[in-house]
């Protein structure tokens, strides 16, 4: 019975040992006001974590520089790291969306001085979403020469996997070796010369063709697409 408790005893004080080990949710975005040196001035600065295991990775970016967190280490909810070029020692303990942090200087003048600031978790940024390229487009095709030809686009996405057709001159002309990544698309139409691409942006696609030779000579002319709304 005495063997049981004792036992019993010993698996908690190793659970409860390990559940303060346990590493916590640093991996994202924190912004701070680091004090210099001399904690007179602070710098806004942004610190991206990221968690592998018990593995600390990261970033530290201010006046539009990023360095890479160096000598990381990382015990429950507390942290310690430095920032790659720096003398600064940084650590800190997570409570809740804080981290109340120190940074320490060292220095053989002034001695060793430490400041106190807090890094606040960051929102996440909001999802972009994407407009569909799906729909009919109209435009004025540049053909070189103050030429242009009226044309409607009709798109269709499905995938990975760019079709569709162009209708001008009176006719039907159908995309060949079109291709799209996210936003950026690019396509020939049936036999006729040009190379296309473009670059959704909202209700419109800002739109290129490179002419390499015939009656258009040689040339790249910018023009626009815009969304037909029903």
């Amino acid at each position: 019975m005495k063997t049981n408790a004792l036992s019993t005893m010993a698996a908690l004080i190793i659970m409860c040992a390990s559940a303060q080990a346990a590493p916590v949710a640093v991996s994202g975005k924190w912004v701070a006001q680091v004090p210099n040196p001399n904690g007179q001035m602070r710098v806004d600065v942004v610190f991206t974590f990221s968690l592998s295991g018990s593995k600390l990775t990261g970033t530290a970016s201010a006046n539009g520089s990023a360095y890479d967190l160096v000598d990381t280490k990382i015990d429950g909810a507390t942290i310690a790291f430095a920032v790659d070029g720096e003398s600064a020692r940084y650590t800190g303990t997570l409570v809740g969306d804080e981290m109340k942090m120190q940074v320490t200087y060292k220095s053989g003048e002034n001695g060793t001085r430490r400041w106190s600031f807090v890094a606040k978790r960051a929102a996440p940024d909001a999802p972009v979403e994407q407009a569909s390229i799906d729909g009919e487009w109209t435009g004025e095709v540049p053909r070189g020469g103050s030429r242009f030809i009226a044309a409607e686009f009709q798109f269709h996405v499905d995938g990975s996997t760019l079709t569709g057709v162009v209708h001008a001159l009176d006719d039907e002309f159908p995309l060949t070796n079109a291709t799209i990544a996210g936003s950026r698309m690019a396509f020939n139409i049936g036999e006729t010369k040009g190379d296309f691409t473009g670059e959704l942006t909202g209700d419109t696609i800002r739109m290129k063709v490179k002419y390499s030779g015939g009656e258009n000579g040689r040339q790249t002319l910018d023009f626009v697409l815009t969304r037909v709304k029903r």
